[in-house]
């Protein structure tokens, strides 16, 4: 079977273009709720002076400082800076306490485009560097000194391509291990779960079972059917049934049999996933700015908030073109 060659055409792209461009618009808004309780109000039950500065503060400035890329020390002298620009009496945290701040926050994921009932999710992760040699070294001389890195898995919704899970996990983690707690960060009841074949396993298989979830992933290509059925594999006897029956149609051909079964399941939608990291790669580097685990997880979720809100601004709606 000969392969058409594509290309797709943006048929919104005066919106889309408005949306690009107004991704770095420097317009800000305070809620008097920020300038009234900037102090931190709440118990902290724990030894030690309490804190200072409320966690809306601490999040605006690190909002700032992701968004910028900017240093600990360069976040204090902007946000300063800019209240001074808008004459607001709100005294900016040192960049100190924003370190130990950021290291002790629990921020949450914030959805833009929630819309009601039951959603679709496509899964996958990817590796992010936390401090290494750079890829020319590497490849022109070697490697010689301590690679390290840390693994984002992400949850994306097709629809709207907003990230509706995430966890920063250390590199050995595995994606099986990682799965229930990234499904369990959605509260809305999820009909399909999209994944590639590295998350064909029993146990997220049963994961998605518990959640009344279809999970739509390839099997394994020496995969066999199971001697003693069980109902949260039943999926994916039928997705060997059906690509042992697709290799005898096209005569023995197991690659091509595959490509029609992931048609066949709208499997292709799973490249939102990877389009959602490269847009995260995109706006913020493959590099993490903080080196410890904690505070690394409180920068990733106020990246994937930010981008959540650009995402939200606009996004091409293409249709193919076969050349």
């Amino acid at each position: 079977m000969q392969q058409q060659h594509t290309k797709h055409k943006v048929l919104n792209w005066g919106e889309y273009n408005k949306a690009l461009i107004h991704r770095g618009s420097m317009t800000l808004w305070l809620s008097d709720n920020l300038v009234n309780t900037w102090k931190h109000t709440a118990c902290q039950h724990k030894r030690g002076k309490p804190f200072t500065y409320s966690d809306e503060l601490v999040t605006v400035c690190l909002t700032a400082r992701h968004l910028y890329r900017l240093s600990y020390r360069a976040t204090q002298g902007f946000m300063r800076s800019l209240f001074s620009q808008l004459n607001v009496d709100i005294p900016v945290p040192s960049y100190c306490q924003l370190c130990r701040r950021a290291a002790a926050m629990s921020p949450w994921l914030k959805r833009i485009g929630h819309h009601k009932g039951p959603i679709d999710i496509v899964v996958d992760s990817t590796g992010l560097k936390v401090f290494g040699e750079g890829e020319w070294k590497v490849r022109k001389h070697g490697a010689d000194k301590r690679r390290t890195w840390r693994k984002l898995h992400l949850g994306v919704d097709p629809i709207d391509h907003e990230v509706v899970a995430c966890e920063l996990t250390e590199n050995s983690q595995s994606d099986d291990h990682t799965f229930e707690p990234l499904l369990d960060q959605i509260e809305d009841s999820v009909e399909r779960c999209f994944a590639e074949g590295a998350y064909d396993t029993a146990h997220i298989y049963q994961c998605c079972y518990d959640r009344k979830a279809e999970l739509i992933t390839p099997p394994c290509t020496n995969a066999v059917v199971q001697s003693e059925p069980t109902p949260a594999l039943a999926l994916r006897d039928a997705a060997i049934r059906r690509i042992s029956e697709l290799t005898d149609e096209y005569e023995g051909d197991r690659d091509a049999a595959r490509k029609r079964w992931k048609y066949e399941r709208d499997y292709h939608c799973r490249c939102v996933a990877e389009t959602a990291m490269f847009r995260f790669k995109s706006l913020f580097s493959g590099t993490l700015q903080s080196r410890k685990i904690a505070t690394q997880k409180t920068e990733i979720m106020i990246k994937i908030n930010l981008m959540n809100r650009m995402t939200a601004l606009g996004m091409p709606v293409s249709e193919v073109i076969y050349l």
